[in-house]
């Protein structure tokens, strides 16, 4: 069942062309919208700094003809800063989510996870990033909503509470720290309810 259009705009980075399809069906069906697909990195620069990009999801590994991904990360970084990255790849060890975190990707997800699981990700690091009442802070809440991102809540919240630092839950679960500490803070926020009961907010 679709959702209704958010209008997240998007940007998808992959050399394989059946990738860059089935992520795109993927997003799509979340209500976020597909402002353009590239099989390389360098191509996907100067779309990416243009004006109304809200997310890219980039592969990290591509052909012996281009450059790695990390380049992309790090041309995103310094040319549309607020832009968040997820990298979505086949290279799915901690070396490269390391190297990926490290030149600026919000989250690493391995390709074999399921749709509901790159969603919950990818609205984690929306709401991580988005202004109250922002149609970005829209798509997050939607998505937040799903068992997928409740599972990672409750893993981020698990990991802490057995007493790992931000840093550490980041490393465990190929994520930023900025994104770690920020869900971290909504939790302990929106822990009690008005009637002293546990809740869980969905802000928006």
């Amino acid at each position: 069942m679709h959702s209704e259009p958010t209008h997240v705009r998007a940007v998808l980075v992959d050399g394989q062309p059946m990738w860059l399809a089935a992520v795109e069906h993927v997003v799509q069906a979340a209500g976020i919208e597909v402002v353009g697909r590239f099989s390389s990195p360098v191509a996907a620069v100067d779309r990416i700094a243009e004006r109304g990009v809200d997310l890219v999801i980039t592969e990290v590994e591509f052909g012996m003809q281009e450059p790695n991904g990390t380049f992309l990360l790090r041309k995103v970084r310094a040319t549309a800063g607020e832009v968040r990255i997820v990298v979505l790849s086949a290279a799915a060890t901690s070396a490269a989510a390391d190297a990926a975190l490290a030149a600026g990707a919000d989250a690493f997800i391995e390709k074999t996870a399921r749709p509901e699981d790159v969603l919950a990700v990818i609205g984690q690091v929306l709401a991580a990033s988005s202004v109250e009442g922002s149609d970005a802070s829209a798509a997050a809440t939607a998505l937040r909503r799903s068992e997928g991102a409740l599972r990672l809540e409750d893993r981020i919240e698990s990991l802490a509470a057995e007493g790992y630092s931000t840093a550490e839950v980041a490393r465990m679960l190929w994520l930023s720290e900025d994104l770690v500490a920020s869900r971290l803070h909504e939790l302990a926020a929106s822990r009690t309810s008005a009637d002293g009961q546990t809740t869980r907010v969905f802000a928006a």
